[in-house]
């Protein structure tokens, strides 16, 4: 039957992937479905240490979002989004034609947190862009001296991923609070401080950074710390379009959603992955992190 509704995926995220799938093992009659993603190739986030530390090839770790959706019966487009016009239900674009829809969900992730890039700083996030800049950064032997900017997990797993690869890098892990792994129990944060020493990986805490260039990254107290290139891994910040657009946002600018991930102020809307703002059982803000996006794939289809 001829389409009836316009569903759009705006972004190749892991939740958006697991809807590609369920669509394509239960279509939907009357039903359009079209992603629109800036790479072909989307990366699982949770294979990224492993790619780091050399057992997977960066093939191994993409998923093939055309291959995806010609399962799912659904167009893949190619673009990036830069803005919304919820009047008309439209998705504008730089270079191409703004598409049509009845209903929008959103898995854009957000944009680079903290240090912004440069020839001297990569940021870890998007990891889409993350993957290519690494391998461009230790092609020709990697930097004998790094630095990590952020000591959660991400830049924990990193550090870990790096020395065990590359155990000639001299790598310095730099964090803002006063111990890294903040929410982590004590006896963790202790064993896993010693394995990254026996690592040979310099731990830096209650180093907030003000800026990094020309080698040297500065922390806000004075003191500096010599680095041949830097690894930003401080999270991520909200884009500016889904404000701009008319959506509702919390003080930071990641899009609210409800429980059922849909835009409290508009009922066509649905918003996932880095990109939302979730909140637990308890009230707190969710961690930006992939394990989530994962967890909402189903209930995002259905």
């Amino acid at each position: 039957m001829p389409p009836l509704r316009d569903v759009v995926l705006l972004g190749g995220g892991h939740a958006h992937v697991q809807v590609l799938k369920a669509f394509g093992m239960r279509p939907q009659p009357g039903l359009r479905l079209t992603i629109v993603a800036r790479e072909a190739h989307s990366p699982y986030s949770g294979m990224l240490p492993g790619y780091v530390a050399g057992w997977y090839a960066a093939e191994e770790m993409h998923i093939d979002l055309a291959r995806l959706a010609a399962f799912a019966g659904a167009r893949f487009v190619a673009a990036e989004a830069t803005g919304l016009d919820l009047a008309t239900g439209r998705v504008r674009f730089a270079h191409r034609p703004a598409m049509r829809f009845d209903v929008l969900s959103i898995n854009t992730g957000g944009t680079p947190g903290g240090l912004s890039a440069s020839s001297f700083v990569t940021p870890v996030k998007p990891i889409g862009r993350f993957v290519p800049a690494w391998r461009r950064l230790v092609e020709t032997g990697p930097p004998a001296h790094l630095t990590i900017v952020g000591g959660g997990p991400g830049g924990v797993e990193l550090a870990f991923a790096i020395a065990h690869r590359h155990p000639g890098v001299r790598c310095a892990l730099v964090e803002s609070a006063p111990t890294v792994l903040g929410g982590f129990p004590r006896g963790v944060r202790r064993r896993l401080l010693a394995a990254l020493r026996a690592r040979g990986v310099e731990v830096l805490v209650a180093f907030r950074v003000a800026h990094a260039e020309h080698g040297r990254v500065y922390a806000e107290d004075g003191r500096e710390l010599a680095s041949e290139h830097v690894l930003s891994a401080t999270g991520v910040a909200a884009p500016a379009w889904p404000a701009q657009a008319g959506i509702a946002v919390d003080a930071a600018g990641f899009i609210q959603v409800n429980a059922c991930l849909r835009s409290v102020s508009h009922h066509n809307l649905f918003a996932v992955g880095d990109v939302a703002a979730l909140r637990g059982a308890d009230g707190t803000p969710l961690p930006k992190s992939g394990v989530y996006a994962v967890r909402q794939g189903p209930v995002l289809a259905a």
